[in-house]
């Protein structure tokens, strides 16, 4: 009988093989794996409790989330002289119901990009909004770095808006778009007068 942990470890080798129809010509791809969680409130005996839901995780390539300024960005951050873009550390989501085919490498916006309330526009992780710790994480020696964002619908009162995507960008509008993804499926945040649903993002980017 195989063991869980050899068929993960020939899942990944085949995700550096082929993926999304791409074949990289590298012997160390980028491997980004999307991990989004969502807290709901549920009202039982009268009080408002907080539900946790875990979406499917979705595994991509970079190369094709990246637009084509984001790659030239990182070409001139990583192997340039001179004067340095800033990095791609802003996150935003997307109301966009079609987002996965509408964001494309000639993107150069988020289309539909959630602007209101305060706690769901474009920022950088560190406002811990919604009870999540956001966070940027690297270890010294490892070949992976993860980036964990969140989002929380504070309305005020009654209301919802569906989320299809995310991306990131380096400064607080306009600029750059780095790369981006739709979700596995769609995500209703929901508020009331007094709770307000969360989105926490997880991206991790695997090197090699």
């Amino acid at each position: 009988m195989i063991k869980r942990a050899e068929i993960k470890e020939l899942a990944a080798k085949a995700l550096r093989t082929k993926i999304h129809g791409y074949t990289p010509d590298s012997t160390i791809p980028i491997v980004a794996t999307i991990e989004a969680e969502v807290k709901h409130f549920i009202k039982k005996n009268g009080i408002f409790q907080p539900v946790w839901e875990k979406l499917p995780t979705t595994q991509a390539m970079l190369d094709d989330l990246l637009t084509n300024n984001g790659r030239d960005v990182i070409h001139q951050q990583s192997f340039m002289n001179g004067a340095q873009p800033a990095q791609y550390n802003y996150y935003a989501i997307s109301s966009d119901a079609t987002f996965s085919s509408d964001f494309t490498a000639g993107s150069t916006t988020i289309n539909n990009e959630i602007t209101t309330p305060t706690h769901m526009v474009r920022h950088i992780p560190g406002s811990n909004w919604g009870g999540v710790t956001e966070s940027f994480t690297h270890v010294a020696g490892t070949n992976t770095t993860t980036v964990v964002s969140s989002f929380e619908y504070n309305l005020g009162s009654p209301g919802s808006v569906a989320v299809y995507g995310y991306g990131n960008a380096n400064a607080s509008s306009g600029v750059t778009i780095g790369f981006g993804s739709a979700l596995s499926s769609s995500v209703t945040l929901n508020a009331t007068a007094t709770t307000s649903d969360v989105l926490k993002l997880t991206v991790t980017l695997t090197l090699g």
